[in-house]
């Protein structure tokens, strides 16, 4: 019954609560958005940076007991693999779609963790920003990277949680990880 230009009331502030172990959840889940690769028996995990391979490692540990049964450096970068069914469930599920496919277009946020407390929010961009965004020192902005729109619309919207406001500007990129330089189009927040 909405029409254009109709006024809707919605509330300025929600409180919710969240536990300590929500929050690593959530720093977690933005790691394996970011640079995760997930398939229906392990969930990869590829990086070079040391600092945020160890946190991603131990938040696992404290949050499933288990450890990774593969890990490997190539090329100065990481590569962590989980085979833990509960684990691996555990995230599918907070995901799932019809077509079973997980890879970057097919990933976003889930309500379960959209409607959380600000500093569960604070954490879950931070796994985001740590795995996908970057600091761009000659344009004074930060920005976060994704060729999936919906996540990046997601993440806008998160962001507006804490008054920030971001701006998505879509752009073709090439892929620097191939020889075929493959144009995509990516789909940017500027802040």
């Amino acid at each position: 019954d909405l029409k254009e230009n109709d006024l809707i009331a919605t509330p300025r502030i929600v409180f919710v609560s969240s536990s300590e172990r929500d929050k690593d959840f959530a720093r977690l889940f933005g790691y394996i958005v970011g640079d995760g690769y997930i398939r229906l028996n392990r969930i990869e995990f590829i990086n070079k940076d040391k600092e945020l391979l160890e946190d991603y490692k131990r938040t696992i540990k404290n949050l499933f007991n288990i450890e990774p049964k593969y890990e490997k450096i190539t090329n100065k970068v990481t590569r962590i693999m989980y085979y833990q069914r509960e684990f691996i469930d555990k995230i599918i599920n907070l995901i799932k779609n019809d077509e079973n496919k997980y890879t970057t277009n097919y990933k976003y946020i889930p309500n379960y963790l959209m409607g959380k407390d600000l500093e569960t929010i604070a954490n879950l961009l931070a796994g985001l920003f740590d795995t996908d965004g970057t600091v761009d020192k000659n344009k004074d902005v930060i920005e976060f990277c994704s060729k999936n729109e919906k996540l990046v619309d997601q993440v806008q919207r998160l962001l507006l949680r804490f008054s920030i406001v971001a701006r998505k500007k879509a752009r073709l990129c090439s892929a620097s990880n191939t020889k075929n330089k493959i144009e995509r189009e990516y789909f940017y927040l500027y802040i």
